[in-house]
C-alpha cells in the first residue's frame, strides 16, 4: 500500500483483544470446517473481523452496515449461515445478551433478507439449514410454518414500494434481524429501507450489506437518519488486520504511446462536451436525444481493446430493439444523422461532431489501437510469468468481442491464466471473486464502476489514453483516500470494538491520510494503422497574363550550343545497372543521383558503383504520360496555353518543308545559311521528338521552305514561343525533381493545381536503376598511362606466379584494344585463377565448385557458354601444347562490347 502502518495500540489491538467475546467466533476462523462441509470457502480475515463486529452489536440489539470489497453471493450466504448460528447458539443458552437471548429469538427465529430474493433463493438453496422461502400473495403468516428450532430465511424484493413491502414481512416473518442488500448485486432505496424498517420495527436490528467504493448507498447510509453504525473495510485495514502477511496492493495508471488515437478522442470529447454544455438547459430535445447517441459511438471508441471489426460483429449478432436496445456503431452513427437541433449553430456542431467521429470510425475499421496492444502486450508478460490476470471490459459485448481476439493472438490454453469479464451488469459482478494476481481495466471509470478498484490483488492497472491520465489520477486518488488509507488508529472502528460509541452513531469516516500508490507508466505501444495518402503539393505555373508581349518581343540572341544530339563512340560512357542491360550515357550530360532525400546531377565518369539513378525512359506511355503532365500546367496558366499553341505551329512548318525536301536537303538548305546541325538532329525534328530549335534561324529557314507569307515574322513569333515554353519546361523539371523525392518517400499521389496525378501514373514517367560498374570509353595512345591498361596487370600478375598464366597473341591484342577499364576486378581474376583454379589443375586440390565460389564473391560469373557468333570467329583450330583450345569455358568480366 507504500503507506507505514502504526503499531498494533488502537482498533486492531482492540479488535485482538475483543476477539473472544465475540458471538460464535470459531465459525469465522479460517480453518473452520463449517464451510467445507457445506461447500463454501472460509472468509477472509477483512470479513471475518466485519461479521464479527456485525454479531458483537447484535447481542445489544443495535444495527449496523458493512461495506467490503466486491461482495460476492458467498459473502451473503456467510452471513445467513452465521445470524443462523447466532440463532441456534441463543436457543441453546450460549449468548445471553440485552437482544439475543432465548426468549426473544424463541418469539422471532426468522431471518429476514431484502434484496434480489429469485437470486439469492438460487444461492441460500445450496445450505438447506437456511431455510430459504419466497413470499408468496395470500400465503398467510408464517408462524404456520416456521419453529423456533426451524428458522426460515424470508426472501423479499426490495424494489417494491414501502408500504406493500411493509406489509409482506408483517404477514410472513417474525425476525429477530433484517438484512438489507444494498450491495451492486442487491436493489431499493437503501436510505428509505433502513429509514422505514427503523420506524416500523424499531426493536428489531438490520444489518445492511454495501459494496467498498460504490459511491452513492455509502452517502445515502451516511446521511440516513436511522441510528446504523458504518464500519468500511478499506483496502488499508486489510494490511492490517492479516498481520503484513497480506501482498501490498500497487495502482498503475498505463498509458500507451498512440498518438493518432489520443489526439482524435481527445478532440472528439472536446466537441461533444461544448455541445453537452449547451443543451442543459433542456431547450433543444433533438440535440439531447443526438449526443445520447453520439455518447454510445465516443465511450465505445474510447473503450476500444480490439480491433473494431471484432466488436461490430459481436453486436450486430446481438441487435436488438426495446427500450435499452443494441446496436451496432455503425448504425448509431446512421441514426444520428436523423436529428436536426432547434438552432443552427447547434446543428453545426453536431454535424461536424458526427463527422469526425465517423472518420475516427472508419481509421479504427482498419486499425489496432495502441490501447489494444499494450492490453495484449501485458498479458503475453503475465502469461510468461505464470501470474493469473483478470481483464475488467466496460459492457458484456466488449468482454465477448476481447475473448474471441485473444483466441487467435494467445496460445490456445490462455483462458487457465486470463479471466475476462465486463463491469456492467449483475451477472458479471456475482462472478467476481476468483483469486487473481492481477487486474488490468481497460473500460471506462465511470462512477457506477469505481467499486472494481477494491478488487483483491496484489496489483491493479488502469489502461487510458494519455488525454485522460490526468483526470484519472485525480479520481483514483480521491477514491483511494475514502477507501484505500487505513482507518484511524483511534475512530469509529476503535469505538465500536470496545463498545464506547455510547448514543453517538459510527460512520467509519476518519482515517490515516496517505497518497495512493499510483505509478504512471507509459508503455511503446503505438497501434497499427494503414498509412497515411502523402500528396505532393506542385505549385502551378505563373498565369503569365503578358503572354501576348512575351510574343511579340525581341527574339533572344541565339545560343551558341546547337541541337545537335550525335555523339562519337569514344565520348558515351556505359553504365551496368542490376535492373537491365548497360546504359549508353554521353560524357557531358549530367545524370539525376538520389542521394539520401535530395537529387544531385552528377558526370557519369564520376559515377560509382552503388548510386540511384533517376531515369526516365524513352517510351510511348512516358512521353504520353509527360505530354499529360505538361497539360496540366498548361491548364492552370491562360498564358502559357497561348504559347504553346503558337510554339506548336513548328511541327507544321516542319511537316510543310519535310514534304517537300529529303532529310539530307534540308541538312544542305541550313548549312547554307550557317547553322550547322547533323542528319539525325533534323530527323528528330521530323519526328517532333523537340519543341523546336535553339537558333530562331533555323525557324526562319523552315518557314522560307514552307512557304510562309512572311517567313521572318512568323520565325519570330514562333521563336519567342518556343523560348518562353522551354523555360517553363525548366520550371516545371525543377518541381518536378521535388514531386520525385516526395514520391520515393512514400507519397501517393501529386497535385498540380487543382487537378491530381495518382502515383501509378507519375510512376511511369521514373525508374529507379543501382549502378554496378561504370565503363569509360578507350583512350588514345598518347593519353594511355601504361600502368592504367589490361595488358600491364597482365604482365605484372605473371610476373608475380611466373609460368602458371600464359597470354596469347590474340589474347594480348584483345586486352590491349579492349575499353573494359576495371582493372582492380581484373587483376582480383587473374590472381585467382593463378592460385585457385591453378591449384585445382595441377595440384588436384578442392572441387571446381569450391574453386567457382571464390570468383563468385568477387562478382566474377562462369559462363562454360559463348554465341555461336563467337564460337565462329574464334573455332578456327587454335592449338595449345598440340591441342585443340576449349574456347568455350572462359571468365566473363564485361559485357559483350568489351
Amino acid at each position: 500500500m507504500g503507506t507505514h502502518l502504526p503499531p498494533l495500540a488502537a482498533w486492531d489491538q482492540a479488535l485482538q483483544d475483543a476477539w473472544p467475546a465475540v458471538p460464535a467466533g470459531d465459525l469465522l476462523d479460517a480453518e473452520s470446517e463449517t464451510w467445507r462441509h457445506g461447500g463454501l470457502t472460509a472468509p477472509t480475515a477483512d470479513e471475518a473481523a466485519a461479521l464479527g463486529l456485525t454479531g458483537r452489536l447484535l447481542k445489544y440489539g443495535q444495527s449496523s452496515a458493512i461495506a467490503l470489497p466486491l461482495l460476492g453471493s458467498e459473502t451473503v450466504i456467510r452471513l445467513v449461515v452465521y445470524l443462523h448460528r447466532l440463532r441456534f447458539d441463543t436457543l441453546q443458552g450460549g449468548i445471553r445478551a440485552p437482544w439475543l437471548h432465548p426468549g426473544t429469538v424463541f418469539e422471532r427465529p426468522d431471518v429476514v433478507l431484502i434484496g434480489r430474493p429469485r437470486a439469492r433463493l438460487h444461492d441460500l438453496s445450496r445450505i438447506p439449514q437456511t431455510h430459504p422461502r419466497l413470499y408468496r400473495p395470500g400465503q398467510g403468516h408464517g408462524a404456520d410454518e416456521t419453529t423456533p428450532e426451524r428458522g426460515a430465511t424470508w426472501l423479499l424484493d426490495g424494489s417494491q414500494d414501502m408500504m406493500s413491502l411493509m406489509q409482506q414481512l408483517e404477514q410472513t416473518a417474525r425476525p429477530f434481524v433484517v438484512v438489507i442488500d444494498a450491495s451492486v448485486a442487491g436493489s431499493g432505496d437503501v436510505r428509505l429501507l433502513d429509514e422505514a424498517l427503523a420506524n416500523s420495527l424499531p426493536e428489531v436490528p438490520r444489518v445492511v450489506l454495501l459494496t467498498l467504493g460504490q459511491g452513492e448507498p455509502l452517502r445515502a447510509m451516511t446521511t440516513s437518519r436511522a441510528r446504523t453504525h458504518l464500519q468500511l473495510m478499506r483496502i488499508g485495514d486489510h494490511q492490517r488486520i492479516g498481520g503484513g502477511a497480506a501482498p501490498r496492493q500497487q495502482l498503475v495508471l498505463l498509458q500507451p504511446s498512440d498518438r493518432t488515437a489520443d489526439e482524435a478522442l481527445a478532440c472528439a470529447f472536446q466537441r461533444y462536451f461544448a455541445l453537452y454544455r449547451l443543451q442543459t438547459d433542456g431547450r433543444d430535445a433533438p440535440l439531447q436525444q443526438a449526443l445520447a447517441t453520439l455518447g454510445k459511438v465516443l465511450r465505445g471508441l474510447n473503450e476500444l481493446v480490439v480491433p473494431l471489426p471484432y466488436l461490430e460483429h459481436v453486436l450486430l449478432k446481438a441487435t436488438r430493439p426495446g427500450l435499452y436496445p443494441v446496436r451496432t456503431l455503425t448504425r448509431w452513427l446512421e441514426l444520428s444523422r436523423n436529428f436536426r437541433c432547434a438552432y443552427g449553430d447547434s446543428q453545426v456542431q453536431l454535424d461536424a461532431l458526427a463527422g469526425e467521429l465517423e472518420r475516427l470510425h472508419m481509421l479504427f475499421m482498419q486499425s489496432v489501437t495502441g490501447k489494444a496492444e499494450s492490453m495484449l502486450a501485458a498479458l503475453q508478460d503475465a502469461l510468461s510469468a505464470g501470474r493469473r490476470v483478470c481483464v475488467l471490459t466496460g459492457t458484456s459485448h466488449e468482454a465477448t468481442s476481447l475473448e474471441h481476439w485473444l483466441h487467435e493472438k494467445l496460445d490456445w490454453n490462455w483462458q487457465d491464466h486470463v479471466h475476462v469479464q465486463s463491469m456492467d451488469g449483475l451477472k458479471s459482478y456475482r462472478r467476481a471473486g476468483l483469486p487473481v494476481d492481477e487486474v488490468l481495466i481497460t473500460g471506462a471509470l465511470w462512477p457506477s464502476r469505481l467499486h472494481w478498484l477494491a478488487i483483491p490483488c496484489n496489483q491493479l492497472t488502469v489502461l487510458a489514453y494519455p488525454f485522460e491520465a490526468q483526470s484519472l489520477k485525480r479520481q483514483i486518488e480521491h477514491w483511494w483516500r475514502q477507501f484505500g488509507c487505513v482507518s484511524a488508529p483511534d475512530g469509529d472502528k476503535y469505538r465500536l470494538w470496545t463498545l464506547s460509541q455510547g448514543t453517538r452513531r459510527c460512520l467509519d469516516a476518519d482515517t490515516l491520510p496517505a497518497p495512493a500508490p499510483l505509478t504512471e507508466r507509459t508503455t511503446l505501444q503505438t497501434g497499427i494503422y494503414p498509412a497515411k495518402k502523402l500528396v505532393v503539393q506542385v505549385p502551378p505555373l505563373e498565369i503569365l497574363e503578358d503572354w501576348l508581349d512575351r510574343l511579340l518581343a525581341e527574339p533572344p540572341t541565339p545560343p551558341a550550343a546547337a541541337d545537335a544530339t550525335g555523339v562519337t563512340p569514344t565520348e558515351l560512357v556505359w553504365i551496368d545497372v542490376e535492373e537491365g542491360d548497360r546504359l549508353p550515357w554521353a560524357r557531358p550530360r549530367p545524370v539525376l543521383v538520389l542521394d539520401g532525400d535530395k537529387l544531385e546531377p552528377r558526370l557519369p565518369q564520376d559515377l560509382v558503383p552503388g548510386d540511384c539513378l533517376v531515369l526516365m525512359p524513352q517510351t510511348d506511355e512516358r512521353v504520353a504520360t509527360q505530354e499529360a503532365l505538361f497539360e496540366l500546367f498548361l491548364a492552370e496558366s491562360h498564358g502559357l496555353e497561348q504559347l504553346m499553341l503558337h510554339a506548336q505551329r513548328w511541327h507544321f512548318l516542319v511537316d510543310q518543308a519535310a514534304a517537300r525536301y529529303k532529310p539530307r536537303e534540308l541538312v544542305a538548305q541550313l548549312r547554307k545559311n550557317g547553322i550547322e546541325v547533323t542528319e539525325p538532329t533534323v530527323n528528330n525534328w521530323i519526328a517532333h521528338r523537340f519543341i523546336g530549335p535553339r537558333d530562331p534561324k533555323a525557324i526562319g529557314v523552315f518557314a522560307r521552305l514552307a512557304q510562309m507569307k512572311d517567313p521572318a515574322r512568323t520565325a519570330g513569333l514562333i521563336g519567342n514561343a518556343i523560348s518562353q515554353v522551354r523555360a517553363a519546361h525548366v520550371r516545371v523539371g525543377l518541381q518536378l525533381r521535388k514531386a520525385i523525392l516526395e514520391r520515393v518517400a512514400g507519397a501517393h499521389s501529386v497535385e498540380v493545381g487543382s487537378s491530381t496525378l495518382d502515383g501509378e501514373t507519375f510512376d511511369q514517367m521514373i525508374r529507379l536503376v543501382t549502378v554496378t560498374a561504370v565503363r569509360l570509353p578507350a583512350e588514345s595512345a598518347s593519353e594511355r598511362k601504361p600502368a592504367a591498361s589490361l595488358v600491364a596487370v597482365a604482365e605484372a600478375v605473371g610476373a608475380q606466379y611466373p609460368g602458371r598464366l600464359l597470354f596469347t597473341g590474340a589474347a594480348l591484342r584483345a586486352a590491349k584494344d579492349s575499353t573494359y577499364r576495371e582493372l582492380d576486378r581484373f587483376r582480383d581474376c587473374l590472381v585467382l585463377m593463378a592460385t585457385r583454379l591453378y591449384a585445382h589443375y595441377h595440384d588436384k586440390q578442392d572441387r571446381m565448385h569450391d574453386v567457382l565460389a571464390d570468383f563468385t564473391a568477387l562478382s566474377i560469373t562462369y559462363k562454360p557458354g559463348m554465341s555461336d557468333v563467337t564460337m565462329g570467329m574464334h573455332g578456327d583450330g587454335r592449338r595449345y601444347k598440340q591441342r585443340t583450345a576449349d574456347m568455350n569455358r572462359h571468365f566473363r568480366l564485361g559485357g559483350a562490347r568489351d
